[in-house]
């Protein structure tokens, strides 16, 4: 009990209430109701996601849109994590609870079932402008290589621009099937 909240697993059980800090001492039930549980992992995850600071939260958003690591200035522009918080410490934060992986100056998250429960929770409408955003990003990079057409192509047609999305899927695709 001396190291509870130590690991990630713990800290969730702190953050759904199921393990309580009281005076700084921690309290432990001798019996657990099986209703104080989460369900599953998805319900273990979408707890902590929901358990999660609003900046902290919005960059989980706008990486789970992307399965790939994205570079930190994609990171800082597309999460918008808003004026108060240090966009940098969020991200170590996020690393530090092992929401992200860092490699390379890149990010992405740590697993799938995290990205899931961010998914199942992102509204449709928030999920289609994050979706024009990453496109954008992609569509306006300077690596402009097939992988980058796909990227922006899929992201845009994802977030409602069907023309451009599907214009770039389709000069990647030609790209794809006369390359040698």
């Amino acid at each position: 009990v001396d190291r509870l909240g130590e690991r990630r697993d713990d800290k969730v059980l702190v953050r759904t209430g199921v393990v309580r800090d009281i005076e700084g001492t921690w309290s432990v039930p001798f019996e657990l109701n099986a209703s104080e549980l989460p369900a599953g992992v998805h319900a273990l995850q979408s707890a902590r996601v929901r358990s999660l600071p609003e900046p902290e939260r919005r960059v989980l958003e706008a990486l789970a849109l992307h399965r790939r690591p994205l570079p930190l200035a994609w990171c800082l522009d597309v999460a918008n994590t808003g004026a108060d918080a240090d966009a940098y410490a969020v991200l170590e934060n996020l690393v530090r609870e092992n929401a992200l992986q860092s490699a390379g100056g890149a990010y992405a998250l740590s697993y799938e079932a995290l990205r899931d429960a961010v998914l199942a929770q992102l509204p449709a409408e928030k999920k289609r402008a994050l979706h024009l955003r990453m496109g954008a990003l992609f569509a306006d990079a300077r690596n402009q290589s097939t992988s980058s057409k796909l990227d922006a192509g899929w992201h845009l047609l994802s977030g409602g621009e069907r023309e451009r999305g599907a214009a770039l899927l389709a000069e990647a695709g030609l790209a794809l099937g006369y390359s040698n």
